[in-house]
């Protein structure tokens, strides 16, 4: 059987080989998997003949599935050829050629040959699925790469970065997102076992096995180590919650202030729980906080446990960070999940505001804090348009085209979730990110219509 071919065709605005180093760069790869494909690059393996092997995790409904890619980019060429070893269908060949038309022109041609597993199987039905996949992949592909063109063109020195939280939603989308501009990215992990390469530093905090010296010289530290606040809230995981934030913060921050050449630039992750319930009333970063709860308490104490820092000449960021909307996991991804199978609904009366950011804002707003050295203090990082819980529901199930589900009262959410449930799913901030703005950050996604065909598939 003869296999099916898709084939896409882009024009484009770049400097002399800038899509083409674009796609060598070792960030290209795993920035081009939109979220909702749920996937995780395991292992990056450089072979010889300017080769590469790509491993690859995709967390299915109910299974794990790994594909394995190789890559190929020849010398004296700007065709890369892109084979599926072993994954999710039968056989996929993949080919990027990049031809110039004329001065700062070019054309991005991608063809795709592939074999669907069980290919007698509804074939029509499925290689149109499959097509419709493949249009929405290059779609997002596409979208992140014109942005990233648009940036390069305005270089900055390479800084020395370290991020703490590599391996989390933020944290791995941050630290593509950095090596993607060329900078040199470090990440600090609290296991032996996971120090696998020359960029991990061990810093195990609870039993003091540090790694002092690969601590020294950072441009900026990056801290987002914390437990989830998902799971319900027994008297243990409260607990916590909170020694994985301020004493964690704090602890590493002695450290760091120790050292003989510490980090320029501390930035800490918080969150807009700082502010508590305030209803319809718009606050930003010099807005108080709204008395005493769990979450305001630990955003508080968060916060305070680095503020000793700037008295050692490192700037300190506290990045209170809004809903962080990905298909990975998280609010959305939650949210999608319940309107496709018919149970998503309003929480509550569905009044209270959610201050909102797409993943791939949250990166670009840390970079840009790193880079704008007046930042500091409390940066609130989410969008500008908060939206009502009730409008939230209406857009994703308009967008997914299935009908709302029932609303759930706030007896069944304290029921199911107990204290949690007043705290991040009845509580309503409506949060302005005036320091973002006024430092000159531009949103990609103002919006959260703007933002659903990115993150949703």
């Amino acid at each position: 059987m003869k296999p099916n071919k898709f084939a896409v065709r882009l024009l484009i605005q770049a400097e002399k080989d800038a899509v083409y180093l674009w796609h060598l760069n070792r960030a290209s790869f795993s920035r081009s998997l939109p979220s909702w494909e749920r996937a995780t690059v395991l292992s990056r393996e450089e072979l010889p003949g300017r080769q590469v092997r790509v491993v690859v995790v995709y967390q299915k409904a109910f299974r794990r599935v790994k594909a394995v890619f190789r890559i190929h980019y020849p010398i004296g060429g700007q065709i890369i050829r892109i084979k599926e070893e072993s994954g999710t269908v039968k056989s996929l060949d993949f080919q990027i050629e990049i031809k110039s038309l004329g001065e700062n022109l070019y054309e991005l041609l991608e063809r795709v040959e592939y074999t669907l597993s069980w290919p007698k199987i509804f074939p029509g039905i499925r290689k149109k699925r499959f097509d419709k996949r493949l249009q929405r992949f290059f779609d997002y592909k596409h979208e992140i790469m014109i942005r990233d063109l648009e940036l390069l063109k305005h270089p900055v020195k390479p800084l020395k970065i370290l991020v703490s939280g590599s391996k989390g939603l933020i944290g791995s989308s941050l630290v593509e997102y950095l090596e993607a501009f060329g900078h040199e990215v470090w990440k600090l992990v609290r296991k032996k076992e996971d120090v696998k390469g020359h960029f991990d530093i061990l810093c195990n905090i609870e039993s003091g096995e540090v790694n002092r010296s690969s601590l020294e010289g950072f441009d900026a530290v990056v801290h987002l180590w914390g437990r989830s606040i998902q799971d319900r809230w027994t008297s243990k995981n409260k607990q916590e919650i909170q020694e994985s934030r301020y004493e964690a913060t704090k602890q590493l921050s002695k450290i760091l202030a120790s050292l003989q050449k510490p980090p320029k630039a501390f930035l800490c992750a918080s969150a807009v729980g700082y502010y508590g319930d305030h209803g319809n009333e718009w606050v930003d970063e010099y807005s108080q906080n709204g008395g005493h709860s769990f979450l305001r308490d630990v955003c508080k104490a968060w916060e305070s446990a680095s503020e000793f820092l700037k008295v050692h000449g490192i700037r300190v960021v506290h990045l209170r960070f809004g809903v962080v909307l990905s298909s990975k996991k998280g609010a959305l991804y939650e949210m999608v999940k319940m309107v496709r199978r018919g149970i998503g609904g309003v929480l509550g009366k569905g009044d209270q505001y959610m201050s909102w950011i797409a993943i791939d804002d949250v990166a670009s707003a840390i970079y840009h804090t790193i880079l704008h050295t007046t930042l500091e203090g409390a940066v609130n990082v989410c969008s500008p348009n908060p939206i009502s819980n009730r409008e939230f529901s209406k857009k994703i199930s308009i967008y997914l085209k299935r009908p709302l589900g029932p609303n759930l009262p706030p007896s069944i959410l304290r029921f199911l979730k107990g204290e949690m449930a007043d705290e991040l799913l009845l509580s309503s901030v409506k949060v302005y990110p005036k320091k973002l703005i006024e430092s000159g950050y531009e949103f990609q996604y103002t919006y959260l219509e703007d933002a659903l065909p990115h993150l949703i598939y």
